[in-house]
């Protein structure tokens, strides 16, 4: 009798610890803030991802790990001697943020989130007549920033609707970084 009392109160502790734990992903609508003056065909929008990890320390307090990808807006320009170069800008980065959550109803739920990127910059210029083609990349810790609405259809399924903000990395000297977004939906499994 006393194993199995034992082996209940290991359970239901494992059982409980485990529904500490999450997986959410999201996709949606990205943009970049660049200067698209001097430039033809210039697309600053495209489709990014985010996959992630959640543990929550309390109701409220959670910590976050994942990958986000915001995309590769792309513009061409007209370089002499080289003709139009078509050049690709994607960011994307693994991540750590800590996550508050405050409850509307107690289905519907706010969320904010803030945390470091590890953003990684790649720049990729094409030659639109021969392919020809150069890249180069750079990476720096940046901030990132969230707000999200979330929304409990069972206790271990929610849909979400999300902001995060970001910055990209300056890869050549003197373009600067921009900021950086994605609006997206998605879900979280709850174990």
């Amino acid at each position: 009798m006393k194993k199995l009392i034992s082996a209940a109160v290991l359970l239901a502790a494992v059982g409980g610890a485990s529904a500490q734990v999450y997986v959410g992903g999201s996709v949606g609508a990205t943009n970049v803030n660049a200067d698209c003056s001097g430039t033809s065909d210039c697309k600053n929008n495209d489709t990014g991802y985010k996959l992630y990890v959640g543990y929550k320390l309390n109701p409220v307090f959670s910590v976050e790990a994942g990958y986000i990808n915001f995309g590769k807006p792309s513009a061409t320009a007209y370089v002499y001697p080289y003709g139009n170069i078509k050049v690709d800008l994607e960011s994307s980065a693994p991540f750590v943020v800590g996550a508050v959550r405050g409850n509307f109803t107690p289905e519907l739920s706010g969320v904010a989130r803030l945390g470091l990127a590890n953003m990684e910059t790649k720049l990729k210029a094409t030659q639109v007549i021969t392919s020809a083609s150069g890249s180069d990349s750079k990476s720096e810790i940046k901030a990132l920033f969230g707000l999200g609405l979330e929304y409990a259809f069972t206790k271990s399924f929610s849909a979400s609707v999300e902001a995060d903000f970001s910055n990209t990395t300056e890869v050549i000297s003197g373009m600067g970084s921009g900021s950086i977004r994605m609006l997206s939906i998605g879900g979280q499994y709850h174990f």
